[in-house]
């Protein structure tokens, strides 16, 4: 049996809508552990700040550039839950803000790396 068109459509309008409220929440999250979302309220610019999971972060590893961090000691050290350190870790290596130097080895970026990701290399 065929889908009635109105169903298929009723059903696409159902999941736009969800994909824009899971966004939206999405948003929200990184707000919480990541930094804030800007006054307009857009969730592509924020700012880091040092209270967030993300500026405690880095400023945990820039103070020990030379040292190898990995996430259980991260989320111990800064009481942060362990699977919200991990994702963390993941989009800063992933955005060139802190580099992967093992595995499950996270490190501030180094003078080189910070001109390659910088591109003044």
């Amino acid at each position: 049996m065929r889908p009635q068109p109105e169903d298929v459509l009723k059903l696409a309008a159902r999941i736009v809508e969800l994909k824009g409220d899971l966004a939206f929440a999405e948003a929200q999250w990184d707000a919480l552990f990541i930094g804030t979302v800007s006054a307009n309220q857009n969730p592509k610019v924020r700012s880091i700040s040092e209270e967030s999971g993300v500026g405690r972060i880095l400023s945990l590893m820039n103070a020990s550039p030379e040292k190898g961090f990995e996430a259980p000691a991260i989320s111990d050290e800064l009481n942060i839950p362990l699977a919200t350190t991990r994702t963390t870790l993941s989009k800063l290596v992933g955005r060139g803000k802190i580099e992967k130097r093992g595995p499950a080895l996270y490190g501030a970026l180094t003078t080189k790396e910070k001109e390659v990701h910088e591109g003044t290399s």
